[in-house]
């Protein structure tokens, strides 16, 4: 049970409940509206940053083109980030109608509270501190754990004639499960949990926040005292519902099929890859990217080969920049030289792959599109360093 947040002085003057009569119940439905309006208005700053894959904070599903753009995905962190995301809405939907009832402030004085509250503040306070405690914990005590394990199992069905690698899904669910349903674990996240919301309650994050938003001078006038009390007792009262609905996700990963998979599974361009295949692939993903920017520095600056050539447009006298047929021979030899080495390594090892929801040793399908999304992902990530340097006159 964590602490609960004790109001200030200045709450003792004011009626914190819903008012008993407004003058019409259109002018409260009014009012709640436009509070819960601008915490709508307020979501892409709540999750500008949101906190591991520009997909949960856009909303999208894990099967989409922009996926395919990175090569690291774990759905068992999305989950995470996603029931996070729930709690903060909820919490600040719940806030909204309280601050519309309570007789402090004009409506404009709540707007502009709520505005500067359903931000970043909103997501950073304490959720993110609960959304990364939470990462961290399910990585060393469910991922490490599972991996070591079925990274055993996997060798062993590779030396054996009589076993199938889509074995591997059953022995990796039952696992998570084990490992989630631990009275210890929960027990133990539970205690990490009430830590970090104790020592969030201490140091007042929210109130430094609104004081460098207001500035000090606004943040000590009346409405904004009893805004602030109101709203760190909302989160106070709320902290045991926090709690428990961490535990819910935190069991809830070991009951979703693919949660338990990415433990084992790393997602590569779209393609399901078994997490120590897939690090060896990223390896070579990044080297190549290494020596080949290495190579365009010290290109750049012995101007040994023109980077770019330029051209009329058809329909202008503006002039646009095009790669040199050096620049793109260079390109393309890398990603050339980048797909031989991931085929030779894919071809030479059994690499462990995830095909139509079977557990199966890589097929030429599979195989073909990771070396395609390899080079291409090479290929911008060169590109849009060389763009970057001419932008900035460096070229």
């Amino acid at each position: 049970m964590v602490n609960q947040y004790s109001p200030s002085y200045f709450c003792t003057c004011y009626d914190l409940q819903t008012k008993e009569n407004y003058e019409t119940r259109t002018f409260e439905n009014v009012s709640v509206n436009a509070l819960l309006d601008i915490i709508k208005i307020n979501e892409h700053i709540r999750y500008k940053h949101y906190w591991y894959y520009n997909c949960d904070a856009l909303g999208q599903k894990e099967y989409t083109s922009e996926i395919r753009r990175i090569c690291y995905y774990k759905k068992w962190r999305s989950e995470i980030n996603n029931a996070i995301k729930l709690i903060i809405e909820s919490s600040l939907s719940s806030f909204a109608i309280k601050l519309s009832g309570i007789n402090c402030g004009s409506l404009e004085d709540k707007k502009c509270f709520l505005d500067a509250i359903s931000g970043k503040i909103a997501s950073d306070y304490p959720f993110k501190i609960i959304n990364d405690l939470m990462i961290n914990f399910v990585d060393k005590k469910v991922s490490e754990v599972t991996l070591c394990y079925a990274k055993k199992e996997a060798t062993d069905i590779a030396n054996s004639k009589d076993r199938s690698y889509n074995e591997l899904k059953h022995i990796i669910y039952k696992k998570v499960e084990e490992i989630t349903n631990e009275e210890d674990i929960k027990l133990e996240l539970i205690a990490s949990i009430s830590d970090v919301i104790s020592s969030f309650d201490k140091k007042q994050c929210v109130k430094e926040e609104l004081s460098i938003h207001f500035g000090v001078y606004n943040m000590n006038t009346t409405p904004f005292v009893i805004f602030n009390d109101l709203y760190n007792s909302h989160l106070a009262k709320n902290y045991d519902f926090v709690i428990s609905k961490s535990i819910e996700i935190f069991e809830n990963i070991g009951r979703d099929e693919e949660s338990c998979m990415s433990f084992v599974f790393d997602k590569l361009f779209g393609e399901i890859v078994i997490h120590h295949n897939a690090v060896q692939l990223r390896n070579f993903i990044h080297m190549s990217e290494f020596y080949l920017i290495e190579l365009l520095k010290d290109l750049l600056s012995s101007r040994k080969i023109k980077f770019f050539n330029a051209s009329k447009s058809a329909h202008s006298h503006i002039s646009i920049l095009e790669y040199s047929s050096d620049f793109m021979y260079l390109i393309n030899e890398s990603r050339k030289k980048l797909e031989e080495q991931i085929n030779y390594y894919m071809t030479k090892c059994d690499t462990v792959v995830i095909e139509r929801g079977t557990v199966t040793a890589c097929g030429k399908d599979s195989m073909e599109k990771i070396l395609y999304y390899s080079s291409r992902h090479l290929e911008e990530k060169i590109t849009a360093y060389i763009r970057n340097k001419a932008a900035n006159g460096n070229y």
